[in-house]
């Protein structure tokens, strides 16, 4: 299972109807998604560098990345299982995508002789229409998987909600039992047998749903504390990296790896778990009283806000294929392999921040200067055909 990342579109909701926790979230989850390249991609060779160490990078890879998407997935099936299909959520997606790809296309090939990595080169036609392919079809080609992934579950959303509100409680809890353990067949076949980016992507939105509908009624979501969340992030991480040390031992890890970035055991399982307790704990608090969903939004709140809606930008920047590894080279010329070992870790940190906020400058200025102007001029008139057809 890869690791990254479309990001879903904030809902449109005016500002004093939207809960800004889960818009903090957004945020969230997009750093940890960085994190998980940062690991991946940085220079350190964290991920062959063997023992505890190379363990430790696998589960920030897998486990903290998938963190990151799990909060996506779920939280559009969170605030989408009780809203009917609008078409404008499906070509907004693909528009932006498609501005960002194109973009990249063309600052790539016009540095292409100056930049290290790229693969677009003009004495290589081949390149180039290999490229254009990819940005020009960027929803449909798996230039981005998340993205594909995410745009069919808009497609599939209008179904799976007629399914989750008409069927049986208890034969809903059945599904979201049935549906995680198909992720351990990755681990049995050495391959995604039965588990694909879209399966992973209707099993989290089905926890999504399933806790809007029901969170309320489940007796375990009313007694989660936040400590019992950390105790689950902790109890996962060590699981996963215990994974991935024993394979190491056994000098099995090369069987179980499918790229040079992805281990078959990733077992999404669990990042779906903790990402659910942490709605199912966000579902059942008690909303402050001095707190009116009718007030004004705060300038902090304002802040989140915006920041929330450039999140989608930060990956379709560092995941674009004609940026990602110049990008990566670049960042690991700026942080050298730490020493004594013991720098990694504020390195690190401050490395992954640092990348995040350039990368959210970057992504409002496309938004502010592209996106949103030809959002305004083009997404209204191919959605009212759609609605005339």
């Amino acid at each position: 299972m890869q690791v990254a990342n479309q990001i879903p579109t904030p809902p449109t909701a005016k500002d004093r109807g939207r809960d800004y926790r889960y818009e903090t979230l957004r945020i969230i989850a997009m750093m940890l998604i960085v994190a998980c390249h940062f690991v991946a991609h940085i220079g350190w060779n964290l991920e062959t560098s063997g023992g505890v160490s190379q363990a430790v990078a696998y589960a920030i890879d897998q486990y903290g990345g998938q963190i990151g998407v799990c909060i996506f997935y779920i939280i559009s099936g969170y605030f989408l299982v009780n809203k009917g299909f609008r078409v404008e959520r499906v070509l907004r997606t693909m528009l932006q995508t498609l501005v960002y790809t194109l973009l990249f296309f063309v600052i790539a090939v016009a540095l292409s002789s100056h930049i290290s990595g790229t693969t677009l080169s003009l004495a290589h036609p081949t390149s180039l229409v290999k490229g254009l392919y990819q940005s020009m079809l960027p929803t449909f080609n798996g230039t981005y998987w998340f993205i594909t992934s995410y745009v069919f579950l808009l497609l599939f959303a209008p179904l799976l909600n007629i399914a989750v509100h008409n069927i049986p409680r208890r034969g809903f809890t059945q599904i979201l039992i049935l549906l995680p353990l198909l992720s351990i067949m990755a681990v049995v076949s050495l391959g995604q047998l039965l588990w694909t980016n879209l399966t992973y992507a209707i099993t989290a939105y089905l926890f999504g749903a399933y806790i809007k509908l029901h969170g309320k009624n489940i007796r375990i979501a009313r007694h989660i504390r936040p400590w019992q969340v950390i105790l689950l992030i902790i109890f996962s991480f060590v699981t996963i990296a215990g994974f991935y040390y024993a394979l190491d031992l056994v000098s099995i890890t090369k069987q179980f790896r499918q790229s040079n970035h992805h281990v078959v055991g990733t077992v999404p399982i669990l990042p779906i778990l903790t990402v659910s307790a942490m709605f199912m704990m966000l579902h059942n608090a008690r909303p402050r009283k001095h707190v009116r969903r009718s007030a004004s939004p705060t300038a902090l709140q304002k802040l989140i806000g915006k920041l929330a809606k450039s999140v989608f930008g930060v990956y379709l920047i560092h995941e674009n294929p004609f940026i990602k590894e110049p990008l990566w080279a670049f960042v690991s010329n700026l942080l050298p392999d730490p020493h004594p070992a013991l720098l990694m870790i504020p390195m690190g940190v401050a490395g992954v921040i640092l990348v995040y906020v350039i990368l959210l400058l970057v992504a409002s200025l496309i938004d502010t200067v592209l996106v949103h102007p030809l959002d305004r001029l083009i997404i209204p008139r191919v959605a009212q055909q759609f609605h005339n057809s």
